[in-house]
């Protein structure tokens, strides 16, 4: 009897574990896919692993994989389970950010102030296509 429920037991924490395992990687080829350089994530912590546990400042990490891509036009980081893409070429991201404006809407900004959240580059959806229309010509000029 005590045999069945471990057996039970430690089926239900395996499916639990193979679970996480699965949500936590899933993205953890997104870059290799698209053929964009990255360097592999660890589990749950993606890239970010030395800065959380404070063995590397989160500034000299970000500046030490910046300096690794040298010659890279674009490349990827995992900021802990969720892809991003850096550019360093400037004309690329001129190019992204006017022909494309439409898909960067939403930015990750977080809350620190409410004075900063009235940025224009802090809002949000329609409030902030509102805005971005009333300052245009402000912004080309």
């Amino acid at each position: 009897m005590l045999e069945v429920q471990f057996g039970i037991v430690l089926f239900i924490v395996s499916f639990i574990c193979l679970v996480g395992w699965l949500v936590t990687t899933k993205n953890h080829n997104v870059f290799k896919l698209r053929g964009i350089a990255y360097i592999k994530p660890t589990l749950f912590f993606g890239n970010f692993y030395s800065a959380l546990f404070e063995l590397e400042h989160q500034e000299k990490l970000i500046l030490s994989i910046y300096n690794y891509f040298k010659t890279e036009k674009v490349f990827g980081i995992y900021n802990f389970l969720r892809p991003t893409i850096i550019v360093k070429d400037l004309n690329l991201a001129k190019q992204i950010t006017i022909d494309y404006h439409d898909n960067f809407r939403d930015r990750d900004f977080y809350e620190i102030d409410h004075v900063l959240n009235k940025s224009l580059f802090n809002q949000r959806g329609e409030n902030r296509k509102r805005m971005r229309n009333l300052m245009y010509y402000c912004l080309i000029t």
